[in-house]
């Protein structure tokens, strides 16, 4: 908001900006580029009341998964979240995500390219970077971060750069957060070993 098109630009230097709207009054994805105009998507007119259904049900089936204190009852209440989260990958595909790679591919921007999704109100509990399709799936064409609003992304940018200009090496600060007991997510202590070893923690 109140951004000029000089700092939309910027926000995307290091990848395109996928802007995803949904409003009754319409939906549409924004995709912000460092080199030419935006491309504006219009998304069909159901979208806003499919959305929100997707996400209560989505949300719902992983609340009770992380909720559920019986052994047997958590485990047919994961096998019944999986089926949702399939179902829910499968919807964000074939109503935003197939149609943005489309649009990224009609522009070459190069597979392996990193993508910035910028979802909107309760958009931003959903996987758009799992989405996929049977052998279609978003991880195999574009690597995808996120961030809450485009000015946080330039303004993340900015601290990096004064941060290069102020010393030698300077220290990032990191956050990690893993939850690696009972969470169905083997490789998660490793990762985190592998992490605390890149920053000597």
């Amino acid at each position: 908001r109140n951004l000029p098109f000089e700092k939309l630009q910027e926000s995307a230097k290091e990848g395109p900006v996928i802007v995803v709207n949904c409003s009754q009054y319409g939906s549409h994805v924004i995709i912000v580029f460092d080199d030419r105009p935006p491309s504006v998507i219009a998304l069909e007119g159901g979208f806003h009341g499919a959305a929100i259904q997707t996400r209560e049900q989505y949300s719902k089936a992983r609340l009770q998964t992380m909720t559920e204190q019986d052994s047997i009852a958590r485990t047919r209440a994961w096998q019944s979240f999986k089926v949702k989260l399939f179902q829910t990958l499968n919807w964000l595909w074939i109503s935003v995500v197939s149609k943005v790679v489309t649009k990224l591919e009609e522009v070459e921007i190069p597979k392996g390219s990193r993508t910035w999704w910028c979802p909107t109100t309760f958009l931003c509990l959903l996987p758009f970077h799992g989405a996929g399709e049977g052998k279609y799936w978003l991880i195999d064409s574009y690597v995808s971060s996120y961030t809450p609003t485009l000015k946080a992304l330039i303004d993340a940018r900015a601290s990096l750069s004064y941060l290069a200009k102020d010393g030698p090496e300077p220290m990032p600060n990191i956050l990690v957060v893993a939850q690696t007991v009972s969470a169905g997510l083997p490789a998660a202590g490793p990762e985190l070993d592998a992490m605390r070893s890149l920053v000597n923690l």
